[in-house]
This record gives structure tokens, C-alpha cells and sequence, in this order.
């Protein structure tokens, strides 16, 4: 089957949720079909991986698409009404090469990864539309609306609105449409009732946390502990998330729990995480290349997110990786592990101080909840099993015969 993948950025090197799901969605399909890869990149560093795409793709045509591709495509948007998410992945000369491929090279299946690269996928042909939304977008736009102040509320709305019709249009004219769990595809399913096919296609966790794993370094009655967080750090649920952990949560864990330190792992740290880093205890180690270390030097992970779309990537390698872990209910949202078993959950500062405290007084009891989440995750999240039904969304369904 030749099959042409579309993504808004660069699947590799696969260590954010967006690159990590397209770059072993690629590699899955590349291992039985023939598959094109046109993509945008607005990062020329990543060009450095690209050996990553040998062997996985046929052909790989990368377009580059910066920041100011981006930031003048927002005035255009609003002077056009249209969305700016679509504005801002817009390449005319990735959309002439996507147009010449698909007229040249009679594909069986296109898939768009991201609403932005639907807009990219001809109307005509006879192949087979897959639209990868991963995530609802419109609904977080709508959720960062309600928690904004004017204007920038009033932006959030409009963009919430728009990209909410361009996600029905668009799962009206594709053959299906996937989502990254079952609360987004049904969340999706009440919005666009007359959505042609939605289905669920789960993420997974690489091999690299399941193979190494974490080793408790601290003993019961021990003082000193280390709290990780792992994150892109200019997205704004992180933001959000570590902000109020660390003005709320955090001075309570260190009052308990003396010599407690917070370590933030992830690159790009916004003005508002930096600053978190001159408070007592606190680093914040921006881009890192060996995250498994960082995570290996932490006792307990936290996921104190309060703003979430999706399944959250960070969770799932914390659980595979053995940590124990305290998240919120939207850190969890998506994703299969048990609440008291694999992990703790609270939502209310109260609850998430308590949670935190709890488990770094009781090391054995943090130990062994990691433990049962590490077996968990490799029983049910490995990417082989979970992308096991992806090719079947590229066969249409055999035609139902009248007898």
C-alpha cells in the first residue's frame, strides 16, 4: 500500500507528545507499506535526525516553516476571519508539493496528522482520508478562553469557534477520523454527531523507559527528596501547571519534607517557569538531552496539570518508567492505570499536598506503586500493541452485499 503522511512539524527527534506519536505512527506503517513523508519544520536543528527517517520512509520532503512564517500568518487570520492555527501552518510551497505527489503518485491512503494538514489533502482522487486529529484543539482553545483575560480571551473564543467548524468539515469529508483516547473521540462525537467514522488510536511509551527503569534512592525515614516535572516549558498547560504547583503545593511538601528540592526538565522555559528557578530548592534545567537521567535522580514525579487535552505523554513514561506519580484528574484523563494502584490522584491543592507528602514519607508504598505501574504499562502500552489496528483504517470496509 503507498500511503502519503502529512505532519505540521518534523517527527524526530521523537521527544515531545506530538513528534513522539507521528514519529512511531511513521515507523509502524513504514514497516509494511510504502509511505511518503511531507512535513514542515520550523526548527533547523531537527534536520541533525533525520537519519532517524531512513529505512522508515520512501521519500522524505521537509519544507521549512519558522516563527515568522507563523506570527504573520496571526494578522492575516483575523483580517480574513479565518483560524489562525490554519493561517499559521500554511506553506504555499509544501501545498504545491503535496498537490504534484498526489496527483503523480496514485496513493492508496493519506494520512493528515493535525486538523492544520487537512487543508493540504486534495478533494479529489480515489485513496482513502485519515484525519489524526490526536487531540479536540477547538475544545482547549475554548478552555483557554475561560481561564483568559480580555483580549486575549476574546482571541481564544474566536480561534475556539473556527477551529471547531474546521474540525467538522473536515471529519465530514474524511473517511475516518482518530483521536488519542475514548473522552476525546466521544467528546468529538457529541460536538460533529454526523462525523463520517471516529475511532481511538491510543499512544504508547518507548522502549527506553520500560527497558531501563527507575531505582528508589531514597530510604524510609530518609529527609532530603527530589520532585520531577517533565514538559515542553512554553506550552502553556505546563506553564500553567508548575506555576501553581509551585507557588500552592510546593511550599507545603518543603515545610513537611526538609531538604525537598523540585526539578523542571524540559526546554524553552517561559519568563514565568524561570522565575520559579530563584526560589529555594527549585531548578529548572531547560533542554536536556538524557531525560531518563534526569528522571532516574527524581523520587517522586508530579503532574499537577490543570488545563489538559488528550493523553498526557509525561504521565505515561513516568508509569512506565517506575516513578511514582501524583497528577491531577486531567493529567490522567486517557489514560488505563488505577488511581490508589498505579499512581495517586487528587485536584484540589489539599488533596495534591497530601498526596506528595504521603508518598515521601512512605518510600516502600511509593516503591511498590511504581513497581505495579511499570508492569502495568508494559503489558498494555508498548507501541507495537497499541498501533496494532492502525492499518486497518486504510482498507475501506468491504461492501455490505444484499441477500
Amino acid at each position: 500500500m503507498k500511503i502519503l503522511f502529512l505532519a505540521h512539524r518534523i517527527p524526530v527527534p521523537p521527544n515531545k507528545g506530538e513528534k513522539i506519536r507521528a514519529f512511531h505512527m511513521l515507523r509502524h506503517l513504514g514497516r509494511e507499506h510504502a509511505v511518503d513523508l511531507l512535513t514542515l519544520v520550523d526548527d533547523p536543528r531537527d534536520r541533525a535526525h533525520l537519519d532517524l527517517l531512513r529505512g522508515v520512509c520512501r521519500r522524505c520532503e521537509i519544507v521549512a516553516h519558522g516563527a515568522a512564517d507563523r506570527w504573520w500568518a496571526v494578522p492575516r487570520a483575523i483580517v480574513r476571519g479565518t483560524a489562525i492555527t490554519l493561517a499559521s501552518f500554511y506553506s504555499p510551497d509544501l501545498a504545491e508539493i503535496a498537490r504534484c505527489w498526489q496527483r503523480d503518485n496514485n496513493y492508496d491512503a493519506v494520512l493528515a496528522f493535525s486538523s492544520t494538514m487537512a487543508q493540504y489533502v486534495e478533494s479529489g482522487g480515489h485513496f482513502r482520508r485519515v484525519m489524526d486529529f490526536v487531540d479536540v484543539d477547538s475544545a482547549k482553545w475554548d478552555q483557554y478562553g475561560q481561564e483568559a483575560m480580555w483580549p486575549l480571551s476574546w482571541l481564544y473564543r474566536r480561534e475556539g469557534r473556527l477551529v471547531g467548524a474546521w474540525e467538522a468539515r473536515v471529519a465530514r469529508r474524511f473517511d475516518v477520523s482518530t483521536f488519542v483516547s475514548e473522552p476525546e473521540a466521544a467528546l468529538f462525537r457529541t460536538r460533529v454527531p454526523d462525523a463520517k467514522d471516529v475511532r481511538v488510536v491510543a499512544n504508547g511509551v518507548a522502549e527506553r523507559f520500560l527497558a531501563e527503569g527507575w531505582e528508589p534512592r531514597r530510604a524510609a525515614g530518609a529527609a532530603a527528596a527530589n520532585l520531577a516535572f517533565l514538559g515542553t516549558m512554553d506550552y502553556r498547560p505546563n506553564i500553567d501547571g508548575v506555576v501553581w504547583f509551585g507557588k500552592t503545593i510546593w511550599p507545603e511538601v518543603q515545610k513537611a519534607v526538609p531538604g525537598t528540592s523540585f526539578t523542571i526538565i524540559g526546554g524553552r522555559p517561559a519568563a514565568a517557569v524561570r522565575r520559579l528557578g530563584r526560589r529555594p530548592g527549585v531548578r529548572v534545567t531547560g533542554f536536556v538531552d538524557d531525560v531518563v537521567g534526569e528522571l532516574a535522580a527524581a523520587d517522586l514525579f508530579v503532574a499537577p496539570l490543570r488545563i489538559a487535552r488528550g493523553v498526557q505523554n509525561k504521565v505515561l513514561e513516568a508509569l512506565a518508567f517506575g516513578l511514582p506519580v501524583v497528577a491531577t484528574p486531567q493529567a490522567l484523563e486517557g489514560i488505563d492505570a488505577e488511581p490508589g494502584r498505579h499512581l495517586l490522584v487528587a485536584g484540589d491543592p489539599e488533596g495534591f499536598t497530601a498526596s506528595v507528602i504521603g508518598l515521601l514519607r512512605q518510600p516502600d508504598q511509593a516503591r511498590a506503586m511504581g513497581q505495579a505501574a511499570r508492569l502495568h504499562m508494559a503489558n498494555h502500552y508498548r507501541w507495537d500493541r497499541v498501533l496494532a489496528p492502525l492499518t486497518e483504517l486504510f482498507r475501506a470496509p468491504e461492501p455490505v452485499v444484499a441477500v
